[in-house]
């Protein structure tokens, strides 16, 4: 055997007893590798989730709030506005307490007007000449009358008690009452041409309405005073 197979017989031997290194992960290393793969996986499916999670009651949290605030605002606006009616009916309540005794009274102011109409200028001349005496009483009394009438008005005034005269102006069936329709040269149809009383108000409201004659047209003027 020569030195060249002596060499060969040599290497082979050594291949025998020193195999060449391989880089092999051992078993336990891949299976160990693969579980933090799918753990690291497992938490970010988790984190997405629960931020998803989180996200959603959050809105359904502002949601809520929203609500809460719109029920709030609502009840306070109900709050005031009961509030506003409650001082208003007490405002009422306060000025117009009085009202069934100011109806009373004023249909007595209008029976004292109606007693001073009934002493005209004519019938104090008339007493006059045939009676000096007699026309200074007749005076005395429309003189007592009219300063009564006077005092009652300004004390009416003073709580909000006023009067309107509706003579001339058309007729408002919210505050006249028609007794009747009359032909007149004088009035436009449908314009007041004579009052029993004027018209009464309480702090704008309507106390009395008006008894009033109406002016009409020629044909319906004629025909109502015909019947």
């Amino acid at each position: 055997m020569n030195f060249l197979s002596w060499h060969l017989l040599g290497d082979i031997m050594s291949k025998k007893h020193h195999p060449s290194e391989s880089h092999t992960v051992p078993p336990e290393e891949e299976i160990n590798t693969e579980n933090t793969a799918q753990s690291d996986s497992a938490e970010n499916s988790e984190d997405l989730a629960s931020q998803e999670d989180l996200d959603n009651r959050i809105a359904t949290m502002a949601e809520d709030l929203s609500a809460m605030e719109d029920r709030w605002k609502r009840s306070e606006a109900e709050k005031q506005n009961f509030i506003v009616r409650a001082e208003k009916e007490k405002a009422d309540l306060r000025d117009y307490a009085i009202q069934k005794f100011a109806k009373d009274l004023v249909g007595e102011i209008d029976n004292l007007q109606r007693a001073l109409a009934s002493l005209p200028p004519e019938a104090e001349a008339e007493a006059e000449a045939e009676a000096e005496e007699d026309s200074k009483n007749l005076k005395a009394i429309r003189k007592g009358l009219e300063s009564t009438e006077k005092s009652f008005l300004s004390m009416l005034e003073r709580h909000g008690i006023t009067r309107e005269d509706p003579v001339g102006k058309p007729f408002d069936p919210n505050h006249h009452e028609a007794l009747q329709q009359m032909h007149s040269e004088d009035f436009a149809p449908n314009h007041v041409m004579m009052t029993h009383n004027p018209v009464w108000k309480l702090k704008n409201r309507l106390l009395k309405p008006a008894m009033v004659v109406v002016a009409a047209d020629s044909s319906t003027g004629r025909a109502a005073n015909e019947e």
